[in-house]
């Protein structure tokens, strides 16, 4: 729905032509996303901890914005067993068994920091602890599915699968002349 939401808001404001250009750049960061999709050979598990509140997670399930961008980037939520975002068992973090945590990078009561989520027992014993996988991402561009999306995607993709690494050098320009 992001070419559908530029279309609307600029008809809304009326600015048509900054709007094509905003589609055809977010066009080049989808097609971007779509070609290292399949280069990815093992899609990592993701949890996205949106807090850390009295040592429980809050984390996101199936149909959340978090899902749906770790679908885009070609990984698998590793909490896909309910909808929504819910504080999560340590029984279930063990067996989500996480490669990646994803986190907002923001401050705050609920800010989540690698080195406290990984000091608890459940998160100690993930894969994503034992190879110190903890990505802090922009919940403005990645979450409200905005113009910026398709290229965060694509750069947190890369960011998540180890096989990527070169990808960046390959990735298509991104005209910025429309953003201004």
């Amino acid at each position: 729905g992001i070419i559908e939401k530029i279309q609307i808001i600029a008809k809304a404001v009326n600015a048509e032509a900054r709007g094509k250009c905003m589609i055809e750049t977010v066009k080049k960061d989808l097609d971007g996303l779509a070609t290292l999709r399949p280069q990815i050979k093992t899609p990592q598990r993701v949890m996205f901890v949106l807090s850390l509140i009295n040592g429980r997670a809050m984390v996101a399930g199936s149909h959340t914005a978090a899902d749906g961008v770790i679908k885009m980037t070609g990984a698998i939520n590793a909490v896909s067993d309910y909808d929504g975002y819910k504080p999560i068992s340590d029984e279930a973090v063990i067996a989500a068994k996480p490669d990646v945590i994803l986190a907002m990078a923001h401050g705050g009561p609920s800010h989540v920091e690698a080195a406290a989520l990984f000091a608890l027992p459940a998160f100690r014993a993930s894969p994503a602890a034992k190879n110190n996988r903890f990505i802090a991402i922009d919940g403005l561009s990645l979450l409200f599915f905005g113009p910026r999306t398709a290229r965060a995607a694509r750069e947190l993709s890369i960011a998540i699968h180890p096989e990527l690494a070169g990808a960046s050098a390959k990735a298509p320009a991104h005209d910025d002349a429309c953003q201004g």
